[in-house]
């Protein structure tokens, strides 16, 4: 569980989601040498809430290979797109 925690906060940490990151770190100092408690397990809960609702503030996109270099650098496959359009370049 501590291992699984350590994870959660470092993925919440990457994706720039600050409240999964902080409660995943703080529930990580909080577990018993046992099992989850009650009130661990009602933490969880929360976090998981919290993670959701963090997610569901942000936007995600998958691009596969090429097109997510294509993507990151849209001009860098067009050089002539620059003079060509110059308020392109405003992206």
């Amino acid at each position: 569980m501590l291992a699984t925690l350590s994870s959660l906060a470092y993925e919440c940490q990457r994706l720039g989601l600050k409240t999964g990151q902080i409660v995943s770190g703080e529930l990580s100092g909080k577990l018993p040498l046992g099992g989850p408690s009650a009130e661990i397990t009602a933490q969880l809960d929360l976090l998981l809430q919290a993670i959701k609702k963090e997610l569901a503030d942000n936007f995600f996109l998958h691009l596969p290979g090429a097109e997510a270099a294509f993507y990151r650098a849209p001009f860098g496959q067009m050089p002539k797109t620059y003079t060509a359009f110059p308020s392109a370049t405003g992206l």
